[in-house]
């Protein structure tokens, strides 16, 4: 491809060692929709045109190169499949660090192929599973009874949530001779749900509120 002003993809992930993972994908999902649309206006490798052989100039970086290009043999023409090995390279180099799913695993490894008609297209990429989102898990506190994501709160091993907002009312309502919520020395509590024994460990609490958890100790 061309060079365009910017910077490129290597300088940003050296300058970025700690982007979430959600910024990474994002990044993948651009990069696999500006190619499915080079792609479908006939554009590989740069070149507009189907019959760009070995012996004509390829814009190409050699670890970047697909493993047909390498070979000791005249190729007939530049397939879509040449860029998705590329792409397999770059996403490698983009979630290298990073503790990534299997799916985007997988998805490295096919368009890593070493037959060409195996690797996905920059479309079939997209609808890979590594970049399907996950539905965020809802759960309902014990306490008010609304609805908050699992991960603002926390649970008992049968499931039974209590939200943030509660949980510090019932630490700062501790002292109380009628709390409604027994703490333990160590800071675990008993579930808040009746007729559950099942106690909720420290740790899980001071997570979800730390300056609660530590005005309590």
């Amino acid at each position: 491809m061309p060079f365009y002003k910017g910077g490129d993809l290597d300088a940003w992930i050296r300058d970025n060692p700690f982007a979430d993972l959600a910024t990474r994908r994002r990044i993948a999902i651009g990069l696999l929709y500006g190619l499915h649309d080079l792609h479908s206006r006939g554009d590989f490798d740069g070149v507009q045109m189907h019959d760009v052989t070995m012996t004509q100039p390829l814009q190409s970086t050699k670890q970047y190169m697909a493993p047909e290009l390498l070979r000791d043999e005249i190729v007939d023409k530049v397939e879509p499949s040449v860029d998705m090995f590329s792409v397999g390279v770059v996403l490698a180099k983009l979630f290298d660090n990073t503790e990534i799913s299997d799916a985007i695993k997988s998805l490295i490894s096919s368009l890593w192929s070493e037959d060409p008609s195996q690797r996905p297209t920059a479309l079939e990429a997209l609808h890979h599973e590594a970049f399907q989102v996950e539905p965020v898990k809802e759960a309902s506190c014990a306490i008010c009874l609304d609805i908050y994501p699992a991960d603002e709160g926390v649970s008992c091993a049968d499931g039974h949530f209590t939200c943030k907002k509660c949980l510090g009312h019932s630490f700062r309502a501790a002292a109380r001779p009628d709390a409604h919520v027994n703490f333990l020395r160590d800071g675990s509590m008993c579930c808040v749900a009746s007729d559950c024994e099942l106690l909720i460990t420290g740790h899980a609490i001071a997570t979800a509120v730390p300056e609660d958890f530590a005005n309590w100790l």
